[in-house]
C-alpha cells in the first residue's frame, strides 16, 4: 500500500514538473494601459488605446509580437531589453467604448501556440467631463465694490463613479480665454470653494460682464462654460416729467374740478433696469391724507422702461392753480433720482344744460320723425368751462345705458354723438330715447334736469325699399320682331315698383350702355306702392354682356340695390341670308271633297318643317311672315301658327264656293328673320313653299287617282307578294297538329296509370292488366320521343337556331303550384309569340307565323282603301287602323322582352282561364291539396281530381285533330286584297260630267223649244 502511495506521488510529481518549470522560467511583468493623456488605467470614451508589457519565456532568447496578445489581439512590437525582457506595445486605433470598468487579459504563448501564461487586469473608461453643480455671483447688481463667487464642482467617470480627479478650474471674464483666476486641484474629484474679487476686475465702469467658470480633470475633459452677468450700476433713474398724466377711471385727463372730491389714477415713466421704488408726495392733492405724503407707486417694467401708477387718489381742491408734486425714484443698488411736477387745476361749478336730442337721419313725414338702425343720436349741450371731453354723459336707448362716443365744441355749444345705434324695437314701433342724470362735464358737474331736454322719441323705419317684381325693361322702339331683346339705339322704358312707409327716391348706373352712372327716376306714388321710372336716350352699348346697377333709397336713408344682367345684341344687314331649309312638308287633309265646299270654309293645314343649313350656327327663328300667290280668287283667308318655331303651320282657308274640278296651286313664301348667337339677321330670308290642294267628287264607289296610285304601291310592297309564306305557314300548322299527337298520346299514358290507381284501391280485377299495358305503352312513346323529338322541339320552338339559351332563362322561373298550370312568367313560355323572340332564338315557325301577321295588316290596309270610297269613309282611318294593327301585333310585342311584363301578361292569361273556366279551378284547388299531403297519402279524390282534367284535355286533342277545318288556315286576307282595281278614274269621271253637263244642256234646249 505504501509503494503504491509513493509511486502515485511521484507520478504527480512528473505532471507537474513542466508547469512548474513554465512558472519559473515565463512571466509577464509591467503591465501597462492607457490612452492619448497617458494616463494608467484610464482613457477617454473616443480615443486611442496602448498596451505595454515586459515578457520573458524561459530558453527564448526574445519574445515575438505574434506571442503575446491583449485580449484577441497580437501585439504590434516587442524589443528585448538590457534585462532579458521584452517589451512589447500594442497600439489601438482610436475607437469609442462604453464609459465603465472594462476587463481585460494578456496571454503569453510559446513557440508551439501553448498558452503559458496569462495576466488579468482591468481599466476605466471615463465618459464625462467635470459636472458644475452650483455656481454663483453676489450681487449680481451692484456699485463698484466687492464680488464674491462661489462654486461646487465634481468629477464623473460614468454614472456616479468618481473619475480620476480635478486638475484646474477657471474663473474667466465673458469667455474661456479671458482667465481671472486658475485654481489647481491634486487627486480630487470634488471641489467646493468661495472666491472674493473686487467688481472692477470683471467690470471697470457703469456696465455688465459676464462671470464664468470651467472645471477640467486630468484626462483634460473639460466641463460646460457656465456664467453669471455681474451689472455694475452706478447711473441714477431717469424719471420722465413729460410722461406724467393725471387721468379718472375712463382715461380722460383731469384738467377741470368742483366742489366734490373726484377719483383720480395719476402716472409718470421712469427708465432704469434695476428699479426698486418709485415714491411721490401727493399732500397738494388732498391734505386730509397724511398717507399721501410718501405714497409708494406700482410699477410695471417693461424693456428697461417701468409705468408708475398711483391709483384711487382722491383729489379734493376748492380753487383754481398749479400745484407740485415731488417723485423719488431708487434703484436697487441705492442709485436716486428726484424730480419736480407742477399741474394746473381749474374749478367749474356750472352744471350742463341738454337743449335738444335729434338724429343724424332723422327725418319728418307725416308729422312723424323716423331714423333707421345705426343711426347717429346727437346731444346738443350748453357747457361753458370744463367742457365734454370726458364724454361723460350717457344715453338710454333700448334698456341698454350707452356712454357717448364722441363730444366736439362749436362756440359754447358742444355736440355729443352715440353712433351707430342699433335698436331692439320693430320696424314700425316707436323708441324713445332718454339723457341720465348721472352725465357730467368734465369738472363732474351733473347735467342740470331741471333746464335740460332729457328724452326724445322716433319711429323706428330699419327696412329697406322692397322691390315689388322684376325691373321691367320695355324696349320703345317699334319692331316687328324680338320685343324682349334689345339692341344698340333702342329707347329703353326701365320701371321698378317698391314697396316702403316713406318716399323713395332711385338711381341707376347705366354706364355700360354708354349712359350716365347716376341717372335719376321718376318715383311717384300709387296707393301703397312707389313706382320709378326711366326714360333713356339711344343707348350705345360697350359689350353684349352688360350690368345695370340700381339703388333705391328711403327717406331715412335706407337702400335696396339690385343688379341686373342683360345681353345686347347685335345686328347684321347680310343682303341674302340662307340659314334655313324646308326638310319636309306634311298635308292635312290629303284631299277636300268637293261636293262640300260650297257649305263650309274648308282649312287646309300645311306642317312646314324646317332644319338649319349648318347645325353650328344653331340659328334661332325670331319672326315669321307668309305671302302667298297662285290660284288665290278662291282663297279666303291664309295665315301661319306655331310662327315662332322651327315647325309653323300654314293654313289656307277656301271660300264658300264651288271649286275647280281637279286642285288648285299656290307659291308662297315664308320670310324668315333668324338670330344667330348673338346678332339679329335684320333682313330677311325667303324659303318657297309651293303646295296644292286636292279635291274628290267622285260618285260613290270610285276611286281618285292618288287613291289608286297608293293601292298600287301597297300591292307591290315585298312583303305582300311573298304568298308562299302564306303556304308555309300552313306546312308548318300541319306538322304542329302531328307534333301534338305525341303530347295526346303521354296524356294518355297518364290516364290509364290514373285508372290503374282507382282500381287498386277499389279491389277491381283489371288493375294488373292495366298496368302492363301502361308499362308497355310509356316504353313505346319513350322511344318514339327519343327519335322524332327532336324535329318537334324545332317546330314547336323548344328548339332555336341559335341554341337553347333562350329555354335555359325560361327554365330558371318558378315551378307551377300544384297541378294548377300556373307558373309565374317573366318571359313567354314559347318565342313563336313574339317576332324579337323569334328572330333572337332563331324560332322559325315564329319567324313566318309573324311575317305572315305583317302581311295580313297590309292587305287589310289594301282592302281598306279598296272600300273606302264605296262606304264613304275617310283615308285616314284606314291609315290609323294601319297604325293601331301595327303597334298592336308587331311593334308591340317588343315589350314582351321587358320581364315583368310578360309577367303581368301570363297573369292575366291565368285569371281569365280561371274564370272562364269554373270547374277546372275546382280541380286545380283538388290538386292543390293533394299536393300538401304526405308522401302514400293518396286516395281515391286525388286520383280522379287528376284524370278528369287528363281526360277532357285528351278529348279536346282528339276533337281537335279529327277536325278538318283546322287542318287548313282560313281568313288570308291578301287574296281579296290582291285582286285588281276598277278601271275607272277620276279623269274618266271628270269626262263623265263634262258629258252630262252637255247632254243636260242639249235637252233643256229641247224642253225649251218644245215649250216655244
Amino acid at each position: 500500500m505504501k509503494k503504491k502511495i509513493a509511486a502515485l506521488f511521484i507520478i504527480c510529481m512528473i505532471i507537474a514538473l513542466p508547469v512548474y518549470s513554465a512558472s519559473v522560467f515565463a512571466g509577464i511583468n509591467n503591465v501597462g494601459i492607457f490612452g492619448n493623456d497617458e494616463v494608467e488605467g484610464y482613457r477617454k470614451e473616443s480615443d486611442l488605446t496602448y498596451v505595454q508589457a515586459d515578457v520573458a519565456i524561459s530558453g527564448n532568447e526574445s519574445v515575438t509580437p505574434e506571442q503575446i496578445f491583449f485580449n484577441d489581439i497580437a501585439f504590434n512590437t516587442c524589443r528585448l531589453s538590457e534585462d532579458n525582457y521584452s517589451q512589447c506595445f500594442l497600439g489601438i486605433s482610436k475607437n469609442i467604448l462604453e464609459p465603465k470598468r472594462h476587463s481585460f487579459i494578456i496571454r503569453l504563448k510559446n513557440d508551439s501556440g501553448n498558452t503559458i501564461d496569462i495576466y488579468a487586469s482591468t481599466f476605466v473608461v471615463d465618459g464625462k467631463a467635470p459636472t458644475i453643480e452650483s455656481f454663483s455671483i453676489n450681487p449680481k447688481i451692484t456699485k463698484k465694490g466687492d464680488l464674491t463667487v462661489k462654486y461646487s464642482v465634481k468629477d464623473y467617470a460614468y454614472d456616479t463613479t468618481y473619475g480620476l480627479g480635478l486638475s484646474r478650474i477657471i474663473i474667466c471674464k465673458n469667455n474661456i480665454a479671458t482667465i481671472v483666476k486658475e485654481i489647481e486641484i491634486n487627486d480630487s474629484s470634488i471641489d467646493s470653494r468661495e472666491f472674493d474679487f473686487k467688481t472692477s476686475e470683471f467690470v471697470s465702469e457703469t456696465g455688465s460682464a459676464n462671470v464664468c467658470i470651467a472645471a477640467y480633470d486630468k484626462l483634460n475633459q473639460v466641463s460646460e462654460f457656465r456664467c453669471e452677468k455681474l451689472t455694475v450700476d452706478e447711473t441714477k433713474p431717469n424719471i420722465d416729467k413729460n410722461s406724467f398724466k393725471i387721468i379718472d377711471s375712463y382715461g380722460n385727463d383731469i384738467n377741470y374740478i368742483f366742489s366734490k372730491p373726484l377719483k383720480s389714477i395719476i402716472s409718470i415713466e421712469v427708465e432704469d433696469d434695476s428699479l426698486d421704488n418709485v415714491m411721490a408726495d401727493l399732500s397738494e392733492l388732498n391734505k386730509d391724507e397724511p398717507s399721501y405724503k410718501r405714497k409708494i407707486a406700482s410699477c410695471v417694467n417693461k424693456g428697461g422702461v417701468s409705468l408708475c401708477t398711483w391709483s384711487n387718489i382722491l383729489i379734493k381742491i376748492n380753487k383754481s392753480g398749479k400745484i407740485n408734486i415731488k417723485i423719488e425714484a431708487t434703484d436697487a443698488v441705492g442709485n436716486t433720482a428726484e424730480e419736480s411736477v407742477s399741474y394746473d387745476f381749474k374749478v367749474d361749478t356750472i352744471s350742463p344744460i341738454v337743449k335738444s336730442i335729434k338724429s343724424s337721419g332723422e327725418v319728418e313725414y307725416d308729422g312723424i320723425k323716423y331714423i333707421k338702425k345705426g343711426s347717429d343720436i346727437i346731444a346738443e349741450i350748453q357747457e361753458k368751462e370744463s367742457g365734454l371731453n370726458l364724454k361723460k354723459f350717457w344715453m338710454k336707448v333700448s334698456g341698454k345705458e350707452i356712454r357717448a362716443n364722441s363730444c366736439t365744441k362749436s362756440g359754447e355749444v358742444w355736440n355729443c354723438f352715440w353712433n351707430n345705434l342699433i335698436f331692439n324695437e320693430a320696424q314700425g314701433s316707436s323708441i324713445r330715447v332718454f339723457i341720465l342724470p348721472n352725465s357730467e362735464d368734465d369738472a363732474g358737474n351733473d347735467v342740470d334736469l331741471d333746464k335740460s331736454v332729457l328724452s326724445e322719441t322716433f319711429a323706428v323705419d330699419s327696412k329697406n325699399p322692397i322691390l315689388v317684381g322684376e325691373i321691367e325693361i320695355t324696349n320703345l322702339n317699334n319692331r316687328t320682331y324680338v320685343q324682349d331683346e334689345i339692341v344698340s339705339g333702342d329707347i329703353l322704358h326701365i320701371k321698378a315698383v317698391l314697396t316702403d312707409k316713406t318716399p323713395v327716391t332711385a338711381s341707376a348706373d347705366l354706364l355700360s350702355l354708354g349712359l350716365g352712372k347716376d341717372e335719376k327716376a321718376t318715383c311717384t306714388q300709387n296707393g301703397t306702392k312707389w313706382i320709378c321710372e326711366w326714360t333713356t336716350s339711344e343707348i350705345a352699348p360697350k359689350s353684349i354682356n352688360n350690368i345695370l346697377k340700381f339703388k333705391f333709397t328711403d327717406l331715412v336713408g335706407n337702400e335696396a340695390k339690385k343688379n341686373l344682367n342683360i345681353k345686347i345684341l347685335g345686328i347684321s344687314v347680310e343682303e341674302n341670308p340662307n340659314y334655313w331649309e324646308i326638310s319636309n312638308i306634311e298635308k292635312m287633309p290629303l284631299a277636300i271633297d268637293r261636293q262640300t265646299t260650297e257649305l263650309i270654309n274648308h282649312q287646309t293645314y300645311y306642317h312646314i318643317k324646317l332644319k338649319p343649313i349648318d347645325v353650328y350656327d344653331n340659328p334661332i327663328i325670331l319672326a315669321l311672315d307668309l305671302q302667298c300667290s297662285g290660284d288665290m280668287d278662291y282663297i279666303n283667308d291664309y295665315k301661319l301658327i306655331n310662327e315662332k318655331f322651327n315647325d309653323p303651320y300654314m293654313v289656307l282657308t277656301l271660300k264658300q264656293e264651288s271649286m275647280p274640278n281637279v286642285s288648285l296651286s299656290f307659291n308662297c313664301s315664308l320670310l324668315i328673320i333668324s338670330r344667330v348667337g348673338d346678332i339679329i339677321i335684320q333682313n330677311t330670308e325667303e324659303e318657297p313653299v309651293d303646295v296644292t290642294i286636292d279635291f274628290y267628287n267622285m260618285p260613290l264607289g270610285e276611286l281618285s287617282q292618288s287613291v289608286k296610285d297608293k293601292i298600287e304601291n301597297a300591292q307591290d310592297s315585298w312583303l305582300v307578294e311573298q304568298e308562299w309564306i302564306g303556304q308555309l305557314e300552313k306546312w308548318i300548322s300541319i306538322a304542329e297538329k302531328i307534333c301534338g299527337l305525341l303530347g295526346t298520346w303521354g296524356e294518355v299514358n297518364k290516364a290509364l296509370a290514373d285508372i290503374e290507381g282507382m282500381a287498386t284501391i277499389f279491389g277491381w280485377g283489371f288493375a294488373e292488366t292495366i298496368s302492363d299495358f301502361v308499362k308497355k305503352s310509356d316504353d313505346m312513346h319513350q322511344k318514339f320521343m327519343d327519335s322524332q323529338y327532336n324535329l318537334c322541339k324545332y317546330i314547336s320552338c323548344e328548339k332555336g337556331l341559335w341554341g337553347d339559351w333562350y329555354n335555359n332563362i325560361i327554365g330558371k322561373q318558378s315551378k307551377p303550384l300544384g297541378d294548377s298550370g300556373f307558373v309565374a312568367e317573366f318571359w313567354p313560355q314559347n318565342p313563336k309569340d313574339s317576332l324579337v323572340l323569334s328572330l333572337a332564338t332563331g324560332c322559325l315557325p315564329g319567324i313566318v307565323h309573324n311575317l305572315q301577321k305583317r302581311r295580313q295588316i297590309e292587305c287589310y290596309y289594301i282592302l281598306c282603301l279598296k272600300n273606302a270610297a264605296v262606304e264613304g269613309i275617310s283615308l285616314s282611318v284606314c291609315e290609323e287602323q294601319k297604325a293601331y294593327l301595327e303597334c298592336m301585333f308587331i311593334y308591340g310585342e317588343i315589350f314582351q322582352i321587358i320581364p315583368f311584363a310578360g309577367f303581368f301578361k301570363g297573369l292575366t292569361e291565368h285569371v281569365e282561364t280561371i274564370f272562364a273556366d269554373p270547374i277546372g279551378m275546382i280541380f286545380a284547388g283538388i290538386n292543390f291539396y293533394c299536393d300538401m299531403q304526405p308522401a302514400g297519402a293518396l286516395h281515391a279524390g286525388c286520383i280522379l281530381g287528376h284524370l278528369v282534367p287528363t281526360l277532357a284535355s285528351i278529348a279536346e286533342d282528339i276533337v281537335g285533330f279529327v277536325d278538318a277545318d283546322s287542318w287548313s288556315l282560313s281568313g288570308d286576307v291578301c287574296e281579296e286584297a290582291l285582286k285588281p282595281m276598277p278601271e275607272t278614274t277620276e279623269e274618266d269621271t271628270n269626262d263623265d260630267e263634262d258629258t252630262d253637263e252637255s247632254t243636260q244642256d242639249e235637252n233643256q234646249g229641247e224642253d225649251e223649244s218644245e215649250n216655244e
